[in-house]
């Protein structure tokens, strides 16, 4: 009903419910104290967003101020060459100005809060924190992404809305493509949940505002794949949380829903759905937030999901959008190279998290990565030159690097620093220039 309602209704909305009921949101410190944020004012978690519930009850939201960091596991590090993950990377340097937000989400996503790009490394000046600031605050957004009339974040009776594109409130493309995308993102670099955030209406509130208001609209029902990574490491060690009608979730009911799914169902050929499910069984290492029976049945149906991909695999390593045995039910961007660029890259992300008891053969991920490298170097010129390949292109570079299990940015900047003071600088410069027009 809400998602559906325009903004003046909910504002109107918001008004209204203050007499009704409360929100309340605690967060958990890094050294494990507890922070009550719901009086903290203007600049904390505003009284003035609480929530019109069905139940006459406070909803109250626990999560924590640094997010989890699931870090890959050792063991696949030689399946993986610096020169394939460098040459990845040379596909995603930011060069596009204004980017899409799309586009400005991805680039944070794979090179880091603190990476800098400076002209002399073949991009256009773009920075980790900048990207950050232009993700938080719709201002600046609205200024440094693609120019259309659209906002990207408002204000809500449970706290802040990220824009969804393709609904009622998108222009453009200024949105986030899934629910839960932002915060995905946002916890994946290690965001503080207080950091700030700015509304179109120029209301200042912190990223915590708009977790709250997507646990508020949490359903079941809707694309689950991107929050279900976000809410694992915002929300561990706690267990569940409830929407805006009070009623409670629980990570078990995430993982079964999400378990129900045939394989192959979803966003990017069905391939979000194992990351998320690999997010949450590393969360679960760190705190119990599963049940044991849930955590088995995740950990047999990843075992079972490896097993088929060592069957799908193609005779070139890696796979396409068939991988799930059944007929292409999906168009990505029609174009066969960047389809397999999606699944491969997308596949080898959750792997490279994966335990190593529930993935593929190391040998079938080595010929994946291999086909996906070929794939990056076999992109015509004119895709090299279309924003949309950096998205995939980041997938699979990120995937390159976890693997390696080095940071992105730290392997790009060593391979450039030192090809700007060694005879590697034609080499490295001749390699760039391959990828980059």
């Amino acid at each position: 009903m809400f998602a559906s309602m325009s903004r003046k209704e909910l504002r109107s909305l918001s008004q209204s419910a203050l007499a009704v009921c409360g929100v309340g949101l605690v967060v958990l410190g890094a050294r494990g104290f507890m922070v009550d944020l719901r009086s903290a004012g203007r600049d904390g978690i505003d009284a003035a967003t609480s929530i019109p519930a069905a139940l006459n009850k406070k909803v109250e939201l626990r999560a924590r101020e640094q997010p989890l960091r699931v870090k890959p596991i050792p063991g696949l590090e030689d399946v993986v060459t610096e020169d394939q993950a460098f040459h990845a990377l040379c596909a995603c340097i930011p060069r596009w100005n204004p980017p899409k937000v799309a586009q400005l989400s991805h680039e944070l996503r794979l090179w880091g809060p603190t990476a800098s790009f400076a002209d002399d490394s073949r991009s256009t000046p773009w920075s980790g924190a900048e990207a950050i600031r232009s993700l938080l605050s719709d201002k600046l957004c609205r200024e440094r992404t693609s120019p259309n009339s659209g906002s990207y974040l408002l204000d809500s009776p449970f706290g802040i809305r990220v824009v969804i594109q393709r609904s009622a409130d998108a222009v453009g493309t200024r949105g986030e493509a899934h629910h839960g995308q932002l915060l995905k993102v946002l916890a994946e670099v290690g965001s503080p949940l207080s950091t700030r955030v700015e509304t179109e209406s120029g209301r200042t509130g912190t990223i915590a505002d708009i977790l709250r208001d997507a646990t508020m609209r949490f359903t079941l029902d809707g694309e689950l794949e991107f929050m279900a990574t976000a809410l694992a490491l915002w929300l561990s060690p706690e267990r569940g949380w409830r929407d805006r009608f009070g009623v409670r979730h629980t990570f078990d009911d995430l993982v079964h829903k999400l378990l129900s799914q045939p394989y192959g169902k979803g966003a990017c050929g069905g391939c979000h759905a194992p990351y998320a499910l690999v997010n949450i069984v590393r969360c679960n290492e760190q705190y119990p937030i599963l049940s044991t029976g849930s955590r088995g049945e995740v950990l047999e149906w990843l075992g079972r999901l490896s097993k088929l991909l060592e069957r799908s695999e193609r005779s070139a390593g890696g796979w396409d959008l068939s991988w799930p045995g059944t007929e292409r039910s999906e168009i990505i961007f029609s174009d066969d190279v960047l389809e397999r660029i999606t699944v491969v890259g997308h596949h080898l992300e959750w792997i490279a998290l994966a335990p190593s008891s529930v993935r593929p053969k190391d040998d079938v991920v080595q010929r994946a990565a291999i086909a996906l490298t070929t794939d990056i170097k076999a992109l015509p010129k004119v895709a090299r030159q279309s924003w949309e390949s950096l998205l995939p292109c980041s997938h699979a570079a990120r995937a390159l690097c976890l693997l390696r299990g080095r940071q992105p940015y730290a392997l790009w900047n060593d391979r450039w620093e030192a090809a700007k003071t060694t005879a590697a600088a034609h080499h490295v410069g001749k390699e760039v220039s391959a990828i980059m027009p």
